[in-house]
């Protein structure tokens, strides 16, 4: 049964909530902000604890990693106190599972602390990575891993559901002590390790999932050596063919030419890591890897919130609800300026497909509202495509963030920016740039009261962009805005005095 411990009172259900997560090699808490899907990260904390390193040899935890774990329990229960979290779940995964000397240490802990570790069994851990997936990739279909410091959790996940699921006792630091710190004959185990699991040859063709810092370092690497300029682990993903010939020379690489942006606690087991993606792609044969920010700790706040999918709230919408602004002084309806724009970008071919990302755009209208001028374009840009834990993919995260600078700004994207956006197609980023400038029309036509559109039309006529509006709303501010849209839309533009 679940244990769960509740600080303050009353529901206070926008208040924080606390995972403490204690796993083979590190220890974590993170401290959310609701709602589950879509959570803000108040405080994340990780100590290197190293429980696991001695497992394989001695069945038993690291005897520093005990007196470690016990005062790195209590201070995160602490702060979870300190910052009004209205729960708390303290987790503890394959070390404390499987060492034959956990006991003593869960019992200290709840003596010294009053804190009760829920010790996951290997099943329950690759559900909840598995609901935490799919919380941030909805619609996964494929193979989920889960690379941790004692075991590596799989799970074949299909539209919400979980068909299979394993668990092996070979995460980062099993393996580097079971090899003897060499990397290639640690894949060399791992490849006979997962010959058991014939289920996993399901994910053929399909995406492989990778979860756990242990890849997630890996994909910083592999972000690194392919210069990928969107410094976002979540929803990064790779080909299988060409991830294999990275795989292939970073096994073998020397920490001394690893990437500056590998944590120096990680970068002894890159190579580890390597060579357990490598393994795994061998077995799987999927057909690209997709690396996912959300996982375990993100499924226990799903389970922690009990927050029921609300199946008329997309992931796109409940992402760009957490990001909308507070305070904002925008008195208007988003639907009204998403209808109001629609019109053209229908004639146009653009709402068809894409309704959803104009009704989400506008949303977020006045993101920046409370920035400089100056640097609300950017900051707009950099608030969508560098934001943690949004449950959409990369794509639709930089169209997002493209959209948004276009609401502030007729210029162009430049640099970092200009970088990121030719990680799309260009009619992508055209018509995110086509939505932006709508938006910014709209807002200056009326302000941010969308009463003042409901006076106004802005529509297609014989391929002309035509805006009706009364007189006393026209101004040279809002002709120009007009003519950047229709340059943008590659059409002449008018205008009419209702």
């Amino acid at each position: 049964m679940t244990k769960r411990r509740t600080f303050g009172s009353g529901d206070g259900l926008d208040r924080p909530v606390a995972v403490a997560d204690l796993g083979s090699n590190s220890f974590r808490l993170v401290v959310y902000r609701p709602p589950a899907r879509a959570p803000v990260v108040l405080y994340n904390e990780r100590v290197i604890v190293g429980l696991a390193r001695t497992l394989d040899s001695s069945g038993k935890l690291q005897r520093r990693g005990r007196n470690v774990a016990l005062a790195t329990v209590l201070r995160f229960h602490r702060l979870a106190e300190a910052m009004g979290a209205r729960h708390i779940r303290t987790v503890a995964t394959a070390a404390i599972r499987d060492a034959a000397d956990s006991r003593p240490l869960i019992d200290s802990i709840r003596t010294r602390t009053g804190i009760d570790v829920e010790v996951m069994d290997a099943r329950e851990e690759a559900r909840l990575a598995a609901s935490g997936l799919m919380a941030g990739i909805p619609g996964a279909n494929g193979i989920l891993g889960d690379m941790g410091g004692g075991s590596i959790e799989f799970a074949r996940v299909c539209e919400g559901n979980v068909l299979a699921d394993g668990s092996l006792p070979a995460g980062m630091l099993r393996l580097m002590e079971m090899s003897h710190r060499v990397a290639a004959e640690a894949g060399r185990m791992l490849t006979q390790e997962l010959r058991p699991l014939d289920w996993l040859k399901d994910g053929r063709g399909r995406p492989f999932f990778a979860i756990g810092g242990s890849w997630r370092a890996l994909a910083r690497a592999l972000q690194s050596r392919t210069k990928h300029p969107l410094p976002i682990i979540h929803g990064y993903r790779l080909d299988r063919r060409e991830l294999v010939d990275h795989l292939t020379e970073l096994v073998h690489l020397p920490a001394r030419k690893l990437p500056h942006s590998i944590p120096s606690h990680r970068r002894a087991g890159l190579p580890f890591a390597a060579a357990a993606m490598l393994a795994v792609m061998k077995a799987v044969r999927p057909s690209r890897v997709v690396f996912s920010g959300f996982g375990l700790r993100e499924g226990i706040l799903l389970e922690l919130l009990e927050e029921p999918a609300d199946q008329e709230v997309t992931p796109l919408l409940e992402a760009t609800a957490s990001l909308e602004p507070a305070n904002r002084p925008f008195v208007g309806n988003p639907d009204t300026i998403a209808s109001w724009i629609r019109p053209i970008l229908r004639d146009a071919g653009f709402v068809n497909k894409n309704g959803e990302f104009l009704a989400a755009c506008a949303r977020l209208v006045d993101l920046a509202w409370n920035e400089h001028p100056e640097h609300r374009a950017r900051y707009a840009f950099d608030r969508v495509a560098l934001r943690p834990l949004l449950p959409v993919s990369q794509a639709i995260r930089i169209r997002l963030a493209l959209a948004l600078h276009a609401r502030y700004t007729g210029a162009a994207v430049t640099g970092r920016m200009r970088s990121i956006a030719q990680l799309i197609p260009d009619s992508h980023a055209r018509w995110s740039r086509i939505v932006g400038l709508a938006l910014r029309l709209a807002m200056t036509i009326g302000g941010g009261a969308t009463r003042t559109l409901e006076t106004c039309q802005l529509e297609l006529r014989g391929g002309v962009l035509t805006l009706t509006l009364p007189q006393c709303l026209d101004a040279l501010v809002v002709r120009a805005r007009l003519k950047t849209l229709a340059q943008a839309l590659g059409r002449k533009h008018h205008i009419i005095y209702a």
